[in-house]
């Protein structure tokens, strides 16, 4: 047996038709919004622009100690200032290098200018990394310093390594690939 139904009511709800996304706290103001890039500085390469607190600033100038670096526009002990916050393209170079071993001593060569452009650049600004493929556990450690002057500089990578055949150790010898992984702290 079947009840028919004699009054349906149907209500709909719907989002509002209109939404406000003030907020009531926090500081009042204008809050910067602007991105500038330029050569340098920021202080000196926006002499005469209308910059205000958090814009942030790009140094696109190549031989400058802070390149491709983020800057932005911060209250820095009770006065404005452009504090860099970070760097875009971390200066890092990768390659496998196939290398000979004589006697267990490799030296590898890599131009300074694959990972910076600063004139006189020491040692200690770089970082690196490596492993020996073999078929064979490997021992290795390395020494490295910078060659040449600039713009030819090298850094001059020397690796010393041992394999071990399951009961000694050798002095490893013939050609080897060597992945490095270079990167330079600015």
């Amino acid at each position: 047996m079947t009840t028919p139904i004699e009054n349906i009511d149907l209500t709909i709800f719907g989002g509002p038709t209109e939404l406000d996304v003030s907020v009531d706290f926090g500081e009042q103001g204008i809050r910067g919004s602007r991105t500038w890039a330029g050569s340098g500085d920021p202080v000196v390469a926006l002499t005469g622009q209308p910059y205000q607190l958090y814009d942030l600033y790009i140094n696109t100038d190549t031989t400058a100690e802070y390149y491709s670096w983020i800057y932005q526009y911060v209250e820095e002990v009770g006065n404005p200032a452009w504090v860099p916050v970070i760097k875009l393209d971390p200066s890092q170079y990768s390659t496998i290098s196939t290398t000979t071993f004589t006697a267990g001593s490799s030296t590898i060569n890599i131009p300074v200018s694959n990972l910076t452009t600063v004139d006189g650049v020491s040692a200690s600004k770089f970082i690196i990394r490596h492993s020996i493929v073999n078929a064979n556990p490997v021992a290795s450690s390395f020494t490295y310093s910078i060659t040449g002057t600039y713009p030819t500089q090298n850094i001059s990578i020397v690796v010393k390594a041992a394999s071990w055949n399951g009961t000694t150790w050798s002095n490893l010898t013939g050609a080897q690939d060597v992945h490095l992984f270079v990167s330079y702290k600015a």
